[in-house]
């Protein structure tokens, strides 16, 4: 019976345990599982093991590598204060992501990468040359997820630590982002545009073509990105009163599907508001009615306008999500939870005898997805 002993790391890497734990688990020596990982021998029960770590055997039986990303090709938001056990838990869920998208390509034609080259630029030059290239002028976003899957990076969602906000990654020529569901909607869509700001700015740091920056310095490069593509200043900053009140900034937030917080301090960035307003008016105040934690007037929740549409698509083919949890030899909840838990109620009912109503896979006929801004 084949083993692959690089998926048992990864799957380890995925359930946040490590190689004691695991042995613990079993009742064996630490040594035991490093041996199985080295591929020095093989497990006498990979029932078991597979039973701890809650996956069905076929995962260790395939021979395709699950190769995770180094930790240069990753940007995590706030990755300081992230233990390493919970970033290697995040990269493991990258290649999971990064083969259900793969799945998905094969039977569709998913939107091809349109990021332009804009690495010599400053992170507020380049925010506005990419709302130029995707012709979005200095109007409010609507919805930065469908707009990210519209120009070819892959959105998925995260159910880990609260710690992480969010992270992005290239697969190749390919662009990732990973966002933590569990936030409000306007700090999602900030951290998906900070995350945007690393595939613009860092892509050959991250792939390796160049040397990375300090972790501070490309962090700050990506929040004024963010904060110049979501909220540009020829708009943003258009008639505000030099006396603005928190009731106005609420307002002003539902236009631009920001923070308050992340509202205020953009205007007090480019002069709009005086330091004394901004620090004795405005953010005491912001303070004292639990805006920081809970944001007023939050926005609806945003979700994978493309992923919507691909398990649609798969429902009318006859295929579901338990399809492609077996395709993958994983659980559908692992999938749920990467797919903002979309699909589940696609769950097969009836069994689907092969040829009637099963797609192609000619990517010649395969249906191309568009996405509506």
């Amino acid at each position: 019976m084949y083993f692959n002993p690089s998926r048992l790391t990864t799957a380890r890497l995925l359930r946040g345990l490590t190689q004691t734990e695991i042995a613990r688990k079993l009742n064996i020596i630490p040594r035991t599982i490093r041996g199985y990982e080295n591929g020095e021998y093989e497990p006498e029960n990979i029932k078991e093991l597979a039973s701890v770590l809650e996956l069905p055997v076929s995962f260790f039986m395939q021979e395709e590598p699950l190769t995770l990303p180094s930790q240069d090709a990753i940007s995590f938001r706030a990755a300081s204060r992230l233990t390493v056990r919970t970033k290697n838990q995040a990269r493991s869920l990258q290649v999971i992501a990064h083969r259900i998208n793969k799945w998905f390509e094969r039977k569709y034609n998913l939107p091809s990468v349109n990021l332009p080259n804009l690495l010599n630029e400053d992170p507020v030059t380049a925010a506005m040359s990419l709302r130029k290239y995707w012709g979005l002028a200095d109007k409010p976003i609507s919805n930065m997820i469908s707009l990210l899957e519209k120009n070819g990076i892959r959105v998925f969602s995260l159910a880990i630590d609260n710690l992480v906000d969010a992270n992005c990654v290239w697969f190749g020529e390919q662009p990732y982002v990973f966002m933590n569901t569990t936030k409000s909607t306007e700090r999602d869509r900030f951290n998906l545009a900070h995350e945007l700001g690393h595939l613009v700015l860092h892509s050959e740091s991250m792939r390796g073509y160049e040397e990375r920056k300090e972790s501070k310095v490309e962090e700050k490069e990506a929040n004024e990105f963010a904060a110049a593509f979501l909220m540009p200043e020829s708009s943003v900053s258009y008639n505000v009163p030099s006396f603005i009140t928190v009731d106005m900034l609420i307002e002003m937030k539902k236009r631009w599907g920001v923070s308050l917080a992340a509202l205020a301090y953009r205007l007090f960035g480019l002069g709009k508001i005086t330091e004394w307003v901004y620090t004795r008016v405005l953010s005491p105040e912001m303070a004292r009615k639990g805006y920081r934690t809970k944001e007023p007037s939050p926005m609806p929740t945003e979700t994978s306008s493309l992923l919507t549409q691909v398990f649609n698509l798969l429902k009318e083919d006859g295929l579901y999500i338990d399809d492609l949890a077996n395709d993958l030899n994983m659980p559908i909840k692992d999938i749920q939870d990467l797919v903002f838990n979309l699909g589940i109620e696609n769950k097969r009912e009836l069994t689907i005898i092969k040829g009637q109503g099963l797609l192609s896979e000619d990517k010649k006929i395969s249906p191309t997805l568009k996405l509506i801004k």
